[in-house]
Order: structure tokens, then sequence, then C-alpha cells
């Protein structure tokens, strides 16, 4: 397998009388070849200068390099002036390499090539590990990404990795239990292997080739340290937090190899995760904790008050061994502050802890604000320089306070899910959380629930209505935070709620859009022409929240005759089960006109079902604020059973099942009993004449 490095072509020589011919010939007699100076022999830099001696009467040089292990061109660089030029990165390639060189004149002429001289390219890689930072070359990263530098062309570089702080409790551990034997340098170090010139991997993982079929290759530059020093397929090797170092060498085609590269240092500090609290809390000392980090030996704390960077407490912990959680509260000094510790050496009254009289530190107890905590790992290994890993993110908590909903979130002001589920921010230390519901013209509460996560979902379907709710918190002492924010709810009891057409809004081809149902697999529309076809249309299986009958793009479609028409929409279940219908709307068919009667801007509120539709209001603010939960605990649902009881569909009744075409023989008996009845009852099923003329 060959790397596909291909040459340029070569320089042209031209004349266009006899007169050029004879001074070319002339000069080609009288003129040398600028012969390879340097290099030679084995060559240990990536980017050698290559040296030639000088032609009288040159004007530049070409320089032209091959390599004698693929045996394919490296580079060729033109009209160099000078007698010198140093190699880019990359452009050698490791192994043997041919090289020539020829002078150009100002005729645009050239002598001939001077003879191949050849070199041997020995560079070593030079090593290093993606995304570190600071002096020590720190890496967040327990898997780490070793990359690397070297001449092209290798068959396969050697990385060899050796954990310094596992060596050093080794050698450590030897001395203390009076061995001198010689530690086996495997238990610390190990060997890898990784093959370059790999084929080039298609979307499918297949092997690519060019145009001739050859093989695509790559030049492979990075690592991921395997668990398997034998399997470079298998899992990543997880670093524990320590100083580490690395060499690496590079074996060319022939099997010759580099020298190791310059040792590279660097140090796995990844930053804690999962701190608590993060969220108001119940507790007055709290437990700061975090997970641990595998390799740390201790913890450093750092709190603040928001809105300043200033240690309000900062002290370095010993890790607790065998756990995976770390955690520490926050300790008072001798002066009666929280212990910061300043790292100058000197342990001063306010980097003491006040003891109690059993001789125990004593706790210091937050007071009302808002606070902030990071928290970092330390390996503090013997002989060797403390490894520091990185700061962890931060994590906010504050005093005892209401919670705050946050869902659900209403859709062009409505909720439309039957079973809506209410979501809030949580507070540490929490036992349980109170759900308080209130229900608009009702005795409240119309529900209260108890729920251990941060979210509670209404076990059965809601009426339609303006619902408020309130949520709060309570330790395991039964000690409560105060309400939340009242959350104003307008609920459709799984109803959609149709936004195209708007009541009394003229369509030539309309195209019907309604708030969507969260439940809903699909959706089934119905819409009669007033007076002419009850089942106008009537399509079901609709999986979007919109649906266009007639595209007007299409040939041969027609726009809607005048007329009175009314839409209806309902949710469909994955398990095939129905939700109610919308409240329907009313709209007229006929080409719009430019100077037609503006919608009306109370169009969300009349396109809602009646029981939503209090006073026709204007606003989204149900009128029970006056109303609020108290500290004591809420009435037995017991006592408002009726309250509880959904009231019943005051919708047009509507037909339960596919309905198509105009003939009533079509019709089930009981629906045509029905549809009678809503002749009679309601006047929009009237013709506009009837309705007129009496």
């Amino acid at each position: 397998m060959r790397s596909k490095i291909r040459a340029g072509a070569k320089r042209s020589i031209t004349s266009v009388n006899p007169a050029e011919i004879d001074t070319l010939e002339s000069r080609l007699l009288l003129t040398t070849t600028p012969n390879i100076l340097t290099p030679t022999g084995d060559v240990a830099d990536a980017t050698p200068q290559f040296t030639w001696e000088a032609v009288d009467g040159a004007e530049s040089y070409d320089l032209w390099v091959t390599s004698l292990e693929t045996y394919e061109t490296a580079f060729v660089a033109r009209d160099i002036v000078g007698t010198s030029y140093t190699a880019a990165e990359g452009e050698v390639t490791l192994g043997k390499i041919r090289i020539w060189a020829r002078a150009n004149f100002s005729d645009d002429t050239s002598s001939d090539w001077s003879p191949a001289s050849v070199a041997t390219i020995v560079a070593a890689p030079t090593a290093s590990v993606a995304g570190v930072t600071g002096a020590t070359n720190r890496t967040t990263d327990s898997t780490p990404e070793i990359t690397w530098t070297s001449p092209r062309a290798a068959s396969q570089f050697k990385i060899w990795v050796t954990d310094l702080t596992e060596k050093r409790a080794l050698e450590q551990a030897a001395a203390d239990a009076g061995s001198t034997d010689p530690i086996d340098v495997t238990s610390y170090s190990k060997q890898y292997t990784v093959q370059n010139l790999t084929p080039v991997l298609d979307d499918e993982g297949n092997p690519t080739v060019d145009d001739d079929g050859n093989l695509v290759l790559q030049e492979v530059r990075s690592f991921v340290i395997p668990e398997d020093p034998t399997d470079a397929d298998s899992e990543p090797r997880e670093f524990d937090m320590g100083r580490y170092r690395i060499w690496i060498r590079a074996i060319d085609l022939s099997g010759k190899a580099t020298g190791w590269s310059s040792a590279y240092t660097f140090d796995v500090g990844p930053d804690p995760q999962n701190l608590t609290p993060d969220s108001p809390t119940f507790q007055v000392t709290p437990d700061l904790t975090w997970d641990t980090v595998d390799g740390a030996t201790h913890y450093e704390v750092y709190v603040s008050e928001v809105g300043t960077t200033s240690p309000f407490f900062r002290r370095t912990v010993e890790a607790t061994a065998n756990a995976t959680r770390q955690s520490t509260q926050m300790v008072q000094s001798q002066v009666g502050t929280p212990i910061v510790e300043n790292d100058n050496g000197t342990v001063e009254a306010f980097e003491r802890p006040l003891l109690d009289q059993d001789g125990e530190e004593t706790l210091y107890q937050i007071l009302s604000g808002e606070y902030r905590f990071w928290v970092r790992a330390i390996n503090m290994g013997e002989g060797l320089p403390t490894v520091t890993g990185a700061w962890s993110a931060p994590a906010t908590f504050s005093s005892i306070e209401a919670p705050a909903i946050t869902a659900p979130v209403p859709d062009q002001g409505v909720i439309t899910s039957a079973t809506p589920t209410v979501t809030w921010t949580p507070i540490h230390g929490t036992a349980r959380y109170e759900v308080l519901v209130h229900k608009f013209n009702s005795r409240p509460p119309f529900l209260e629930a108890t729920s251990t996560t941060t979210s509670y979902t209404f076990a059965e379907a809601l009426p339609a209505g303006q619902y408020t709710v309130w949520v709060r918190a309570l330790d395991t002492r039964g000690n409560p935070s105060p309400w939340s924010a009242p959350q104003h709810m307008t609920i459709t009891g799984g109803r959609p709620v149709i936004t195209s057409p708007t009541p009394g809004e003229v369509v030539d081809f309309p195209t019907f859009t309604w708030v969507g149902v969260p439940e809903a697999a699909s959706y089934e529309v119905w819409v009669s022409h007033v007076g002419v076809d009850f089942t106008f249309v009537n399509v079901s299986g609709i999986e979007d929240t919109s649906f266009q009958p007639n595209d007007p793009a299409n040939p041969g479609s027609v726009p809607l005759s005048e007329g009175d028409y009314r839409i209806w929409v309902r949710a469909i279940m994955a398990d095939g089960s129905f939700g109610p219908w919308s409240a329907p709307v009313s709209f007229k068919g006929g080409i719009p006109t430019t100077d037609a009667t503006p919608v009306d801007d109370e169009l969300m509120v009349t396109s809602l079902p009646r029981e939503l539709n209090v006073e026709a209001a204007a606003t989204t603010q149900p009128a029970q604020d006056s109303w609020q939960p108290d500290d004591s605990v809420p009435a037995s649902m017991a006592d408002f059973e009726e309250d509880v009881q959904p009231p019943a569909d005051d919708l047009s009744p509507l037909p339960m099942q596919p309905v198509r075409g105009n003939a009533a023989a079509q019709l089930d008996i009981d629906l045509v009993s029905t549809l009678a009845q809503e002749c009679v009852e309601t006047e929009w099923w009237a013709g506009k004449d009837v309705r007129e003329n009496g």
C-alpha cells in the first residue's frame, strides 16, 4: 500500500528560432549542475535544510525530493532564489529520500538535474496531548487524546506511557516495607502500537479507492489510549487523577526506528461533577456534596456570596476513601466567620475551626441569601509536585424560598393536554411537595396532592376551565416553604383549539390549523356546509396540526362556494380512542374581499369551549386571585366531592363515527334523531332565507 503523494510536471524547455538553439547548446556545454550539499546521512530534523552549489548565471533553482520508501515524489519546490531551501512541516517523508536540484536561467532555460543525493530522515515525533491548559499541561479528560507530529510515510508509531504518580506510590510502598528489589516497570508503564497509512473508510466502514483503484491511505496523528495494549479497538483507558509522561517513536516502511521523542509530561485533573445543593435548601448548615474523582486525595471547596467573587468559605478537606460521593459543611472559625484558608503558610485565627465543649468543629449557619460554590480535586502524591484538577462548574443555592412552577407552558394561551404535568424548581432537603389546585367558580381547593419529585401529572382528565396551581415544599419535620407564585392555566379538557380560519372569516381555499393535544397520535377534522352538507369534509389520520382539503396549486382545484361552514377537530390517541371535539368555529366560503370586516381581537376566546369563555374576557388571567392558600393543612377533598366531578360536555352533539355523503338514509337512526333535534334547537343550522323570513 502506498500513500498518494504525486509529483508535479517537469519544467518545459521551448525554442522559437535557430539562434536560441545555438545559445542553449553553448550554455549546456559551459555550465554545471548544482550539486547537492546537504542533507546527507541520517537526519534527525523533520524540517531539514537542503543546500546546493551555486551555478554561474542562475537566477533560481528547482528542488526535487523523492521517497525511496514509497517510490513516489515527496515534494517539488520551484523557482527558489538562493542556494538553500528549508522544508516545511510534513513535506519530507520518513526513511530514505533521493534529492536533485537544477538551475534556471533568465532566458527560461534550465540546466540538467544534478546527480542524485541520498539521505535518511530519522526525525523522532513531537508528542503532545489535545486540549491541555496551564503550565502543567492539565487535561480534564480521563481518556486523553495523544497527538504528535512526524514526517510522512511511517509504517507505525510506538507510544510509551508512564504513570508517574503510580510509580512514586509503588516506590514509597517498597521503601516503607524495607524492600530494595527494583519495581517492575510494567506495573506503571505500558507501550502501545499505532498503525499508520491505514485505509480511509467510507460512511459504511469500507476502504475507499482512488480513480486508479488504489487504496486511499491516511496519516495517523492522534490516538486514544486503549484499555488493552494489545487491542487498539478495546475500550479507552480511564486515567486516574495524576501525572503522566509519554514518549513516541516512528518506524519507517523499511522497519528502521527513529529515536524516542522528547518526554512530554501532563496532568489528568478532572473537574468534580454533580454538585449539590444546586437550588434553595431547607438546611441552615447545608451539606456540600459532589462526585468522587478517582485518584484525588483532597478537595478544595470555595464558596462565595452571589454578586462577589471573594471567598465566603474556603477550605481543603481530605477525601473519604471508597466513597462515590464526597461532602463537607461550612465550619465556623475562631473569629465567628466561616473558615477562609489563604495558603500563605501561616494558620491564622480565621483559618482555625471553633470547637465546642466536646472538641467538635462548630458548623456555620448560613444567613438569608444566595451562595455559589466550586470544588476542585487535588492529588498530594509524596515526592511529587501536587497535581491540582480543574475547578468544577459552579452550583448555586440559597436559604429556603418558594418553588417556581415551570410547566405546563401554554401554547397560544391554552393547555390542551387532558392530563397536564405540573413541574417546578427543586428545594434541597425536601421530603415531599404539596400541590394545590383551584378551579374557577368552585369552592377551593379543587384538588390537593403530594409528590416526592418535582412534578405532578393529573391522574384523570381535567374538565375544561380556568385553574390556578400552587406548590410548596415540606422537609422531614413538616416545615413548609412559602407557597409558589400562582400559575394560571386555561385548560381545554383535551380539546384542540382551532386557530384558522377565524370566526366569520371569508376563505376560498382554507388551510385549517389548530393548537394540538400533546397526547394525540393523529387528528380528525369535520367540516359542515351549513344547510347543505353536514359531512362536507370528514378526514381522520392527520398527523400534523394543519390540513388543507383543497390545494389551489393542483389542477382543477375550485374554491369553496359561498355559504356558511362550521369546523370541529378532535384528537385520536395511539390506542385508537378519541378525545373530545373542539369548540366549533363558523366561517364563510367565497372569495375574500379587501374591505372585509376585520377579525375580532377576541378570536382565541370565542374559539374556546363555552366554560372557558367567561364573559368573553379579553384577559387571560382568571378572577380568583383574591383567594390564596394559607399555611394550614387544606381541607379534605371529601368536603368538596361535588366540585371534583367533571361537568357534562356541553358541545353540540356530533357523530362519533366517520360519515361521508349527504344522504340521510346512510345515517344511523339515532344520529338522524340527534340531527333533527339540532335543526330545531340551533339557529345556525337553518338556511339564511329561512332565518330572515321566519
